[in-house]
């Protein structure tokens, strides 16, 4: 299920030079190695009533060089586009908030592309803010 969901990840429009299929190989090989094999430290599926799988949320500890602040890092959260707007999304952030307050971390983060507009407009919807925003300069 965790694989299907990759081209989710990069149908809005990867900005500049970022290639899709090298994004979809490298997330295919991060998500063939078992939960025990990886660093993070929290990974969660929603199911629909029916028991499909709808949604995925993937957390680690991470901890901001520029404040030493630890916080809840969303390394990533997909949601099929048919449960869209049906509260998967906000429910996995719920959980992960939990997850990161019982770790006692001070919040969480993520990184968004800034082409990825619908994103930006449901974290911020959510209470994030942005924070460091990274300028490229293509040759």
């Amino acid at each position: 299920f965790i694989r299907s969901l990759i081209p989710r990840l990069t149908e809005f429009g990867l900005p500049l030079e970022r290639d899709p299929n090298l994004l979809h190989f490298l997330l295919n090989e991060e998500f063939k190695k078992l939960p025990s094999e990886r660093e993070f430290t929290l990974e969660l599926i929603v199911e629909d009533e029916n028991g499909v799988a709808v949604g995925f949320i993937q957390c680690e500890r991470e901890h901001d060089p520029f404040s030493g602040v630890a916080r809840g890092y969303i390394q990533v959260l997909a949601v099929l586009e048919e449960a869209e707007g049906q509260g998967v999304g906000r429910l996995l952030l719920e959980r992960a908030a939990l997850w990161a307050q019982e770790k006692g971390l001070e919040g969480l983060s993520l990184h968004v592309f800034s082409t990825n507009v619908k994103a930006r407009a449901f974290y911020a919807k959510l209470g994030f803010q942005e924070d460091n925003i990274r300028l490229i300069k293509p040759d």
